[in-house]
C-alpha cells in the first residue's frame, strides 16, 4: 500500500500544481508598464512553484512505478495469480507518466520563452504565448489527474485481489 506520508506528499504537490494562473487576463488598451511587470512577476512565481512541484511529484510517480507497482505485479505473476487488470493499469501508468514528463518539459520551455519576451512592446505575441502556455499547463494538470486516477484504480484492484484470496 502507499504510505500515508507518500499520499500526503502527492496531495500537497497536486495542490501546488493546480494553483490557477487563469486570472492573468489583460486588454491591450489597458496594458501598462506596471501591468506587464506584475504579470511577469506572477508568472515567475508560478514557474518557481511549478518547478518545485515537478521535482517533488515526479520522483514520487517514478517510485510508485519502479518500487511498488512493477515489483508487486512481478510477485503476483510469480505466484500464478491472475492480475491482467493490474498489468493493464501498470502499462497505462507508465505511458501517462512519460506523458507527464514530456508535457511538463514542453510547458516549462514555453513558459521560459514567453517570460523572455518584451510584453510591453510585443503584447500580441505575449498574449498568444500566454494562451499557449495556459493550454500546456492544463495538459500537465490533466496528466496529474489521470495518474492519480490510475493510482486509485490500481489500489482498487489490489483490494479486490486481497478480498478474493
Amino acid at each position: 500500500m502507499v504510505s500515508s506520508k507518500t499520499t500526503k506528499l502527492i496531495i500537497a504537490a497536486i495542490a501546488i500544481l493546480l494553483a490557477s494562473s487563469s486570472n492573468l487576463v489583460f486588454a491591450s488598451a489597458d496594458f501598462s508598464s506596471q501591468t506587464c511587470t506584475n504579470v511577469k512577476k506572477t508568472l515567475k512565481t508560478i514557474q518557481k512553484n511549478d518547478t518545485k512541484t515537478r521535482t517533488t511529484i515526479g520522483p514520487i510517480y517514478e517510485k510508485l512505478q519502479t518500487k511498488f507497482i512493477k515489483p508487486f505485479n512481478v510477485r503476483l505473476v510469480n505466484n500464478s495469480l491472475s492480475i491482467s487488470e493490474l498489468i493493464t493499469i501498470q502499462a497505462e501508468y507508465a505511458s501517462k507518466r512519460a506523458d507527464f514528463y514530456q508535457d511538463f518539459t514542453s510547458y516549462s520551455q514555453s513558459l521560459e520563452e514567453m517570460l523572455a519576451l518584451d510584453c510591453k512592446n510585443n503584447l500580441d505575441l505575449f498574449s498568444a504565448k500566454l494562451t499557449a502556455v495556459r493550454t500546456k499547463r492544463e495538459k500537465v494538470r490533466d496528466d496529474v489527474d489521470e495518474l492519480n486516477q490510475l493510482i486509485s484504480e490500481y489500489r482498487g484492484g489490489i483490494i479486490i485481489l486481497e478480498e478474493s484470496l
